[in-house]
């Protein structure tokens, strides 16, 4: 799915061995409204030479992730999801075995605020935020997550925080 206006819903929905060669392995949205996912997982999605081997979201006003499994993602940046200036909330997400060549084997997020709550990430890897890569987000709040196994091959094997405004 290529995105470039306008609103996104995904609901109950599989994706399955998916790629593209740039970004967005099974979804790319730059400049859209608002994109919301709910009770959908997505299974063996990749980028082969870009970001977001699951989703990469780019300039867009919200991306809303509630009740998604993601599994076996990969991708230069961001193994599972990319999100860039834009704001992202995340509830009960299960990202596992997602790797990334260099930042965020499971998520890469840059610009724009970020939130999780009761994730679970598990067995993911990068060179910098085995499970999170997160830098100048203007709004980070974390809570009720569990981060186990996640590798990186530099720093940070669980969460790589730079220049974030946290939100208590």
């Amino acid at each position: 799915i290529y995105m470039g206006s306008g609103n996104l819903n995904i609901i109950n929905s599989m994706f399955i061995n998916n790629y593209a060669y740039n970004f967005g392995g099974s979804i790319a949205c730059q400049g859209a409204s608002n994109i919301l996912i709910s009770k959908s997982k997505f299974y063996n999605s990749y980028s082969v030479a870009d970001a977001g081997g699951v989703i990469y979201i780019k300039s867009s006003s919200s991306l809303t992730i509630n009740d998604v499994e993601i599994a076996n993602a990969s991708a230069t940046f961001g193994g599972a999801i990319v999100s860039l200036y834009t704001d992202v909330a995340l509830s009960d997400l299960k990202i596992c075995n997602s790797t990334a060549n260099w930042d965020g084997g499971a998520i890469y997020h840059m610009y724009g605020g970020l939130s999780s709550t009761y994730g679970n990430f598990y067995n993911n890897s990068a060179k910098n935020g085995g499970a999170l890569y997160i830098d100048n987000s203007t709004k980070l709040f974390l809570r009720n997550n569990n981060f186990e196994s996640n590798r990186a091959g530099y720093c940070a094997g669980a969460i790589y925080s730079l220049c974030n405004t946290l939100e208590s």
